[in-house]
């Protein structure tokens, strides 16, 4: 029972970690590569040997790995070296490496384990290389360095967001978010690439717009499909992803006016719902969350969800109550809620007389007392900003000074006047 019980443990030994002794056809390889200096033969003979019965293709990685670290690395043949790398480690990544090496002070004793350290290594030197040809604006140079990078490591967020913000920088961002996507389904927990991913949402979202010049360019360009030109590379097609090949030119016309400013601020509001989403998960895999709430804080104020941005802005304050910054944003933010009411509520006031209705005369008057209350807050949040500087900021200081004004209009004139007016058509104020 004990040698029965010997031979199993070598059996499943075995199993795993792969035979020690090696086929005709891969000890042909490594002869050609390792002595003969011959990588053209020993590529030929490593590529038999792949599917060679007699070297066990399907427990064996000796054959893929060889030809990914010492045949296409050495030939910098990166999809080549990716492929063999990936069915290495789908063979037998816990085979012994014939030939163990350390990696710092880090034994690497296994297929898997060296195809993590060569993935790293590789890894390194193209995205550095990339790095240094952003430098030098070598841009085309670059995104193709990274792309390497990305095959042979495509767990690297940090190659998505580099070779997304190329595309960003040239204006593309359908190209920018579709690499951001990439490194996504990649790597769901990357912060930076929810981060990323809402950025450029939000920022080709301002660039949606759709006037008369556009609309003209748009039906030249639309004419020179037809004539059999490719148009998909302009940037108005690729912005409002627009399919121009399946119109008649009246349709076409029919499809740009749809694209008025309802439509476009519905699509506006779609693509804040999904940046939204974004900064949530961003938020939800980061260290650091603080910056990137603050960025989801303008989002729910763009939404124009008030309420969501107060209660999301006290939040922030519990979590973050000596940042001078977050302070002076959560001051904008009742800026804007102020500016945005009080500007059409004096529109009505100076339309407003003693004969104008009731509910009209009390609406107005409650929506001066509401300004007031967001025009103190926004004073009193830019105050304590002030505070929390460590330098004077003229920004701040302005800031203070522009709602104790408006206060002050509020409190001598339109309050007054109103209720005035309120007096004279016989209708009590609370």
């Amino acid at each position: 029972m004990g040698k029965l019980s010997i031979l199993l443990s070598i059996y499943i030994f075995i199993l795993l970690t792969g035979c020690a002794s090696t086929c005709m056809e891969y000890r042909s390889a490594t002869t050609a590569a390792r002595s003969e200096k011959n990588l053209k033969r020993a590529e030929e003979w490593g590529l038999k040997a792949l599917e060679s019965p007699e070297c066990s293709p399907s427990t064996d990685a000796y054959s893929p790995y060889f030809l990914a670290t010492e045949i296409y690395l050495l030939q910098k043949n990166y999809t080549k070296m990716a492929e063999m790398l990936d069915l290495a480690e789908e063979r037998n990544p816990g085979q012994l490496l014939e030939n163990p090496f350390k990696l710092g002070d880090t034994p690497i004793q296994t297929i898997g384990e060296g195809v993590t350290a060569y993935r790293n290594q590789e890894w390194i030197k193209l995205y550095n290389n990339a790095v240094d040809l952003i430098q030098k604006e070598k841009i085309e140079k670059a995104q193709d360095q990274i792309e390497f990078a990305i095959l042979i490591n495509p767990k690297k967020g940090e190659s998505y967001s580099t070779l997304a913000a190329t595309y960003v920088e040239n204006g593309d961002m359908v190209a920018a978010n579709t690499i951001v996507d990439r490194g996504l389904e990649a790597d769901d927990t990357n912060s930076i690439l929810h981060q990323l991913k809402a950025d450029i949402l939000l920022q080709g979202n301002s660039n949606v717009s759709l006037n008369e010049q556009d609309k003209s360019e748009l039906i030249l360009l639309f004419k020179s499909a037809k004539e059999g030109n490719d148009v998909s590379n302009y940037d108005l097609i690729k912005n409002l992803r627009l399919d121009i090949t399946n119109y008649s030119l009246e349709e076409f016309e029919m499809e740009l006016n749809e694209l008025s400013s309802d439509y476009q601020e519905k699509q506006n509001l779609e693509t804040m719902k999904i940046a939204e989403e974004s900064y949530l998960k961003a938020i939800q895999h980061s260290d650091d969350p603080g910056p990137i709430m603050r960025k989801l804080l303008f989002v729910y104020i763009d939404i124009g969800d008030n309420q969501k941005a107060i209660d999301y802005s006290n939040e922030l304050l519990d979590k973050y109550p000596n940042d001078p910054d977050l302070y002076y944003n959560v001051g904008v933010l009742y800026q804007r809620l102020t500016l945005e009411l009080f500007n059409p509520t004096r529109e009505l006031f100076l339309i407003t007389t003693d004969e104008s209705s009731e509910e009209a005369i009390t609406d107005i008057y409650d929506s001066f007392k509401i300004t007031r209350q967001y025009a103190y807050n926004a004073k009193d949040y830019f105050l304590q900003a002030s505070d929390l500087e460590l330098d004077d900021n003229l920004s701040t200081f302005n800031a203070v000074s522009d709602m104790r004004k408006l206060i002050d209009q509020i409190d001598e004139l339109f309050i007054p006047s109103i209720r005035e007016t309120a007096r004279s058509a016989g209708i009590e104020l609370n």
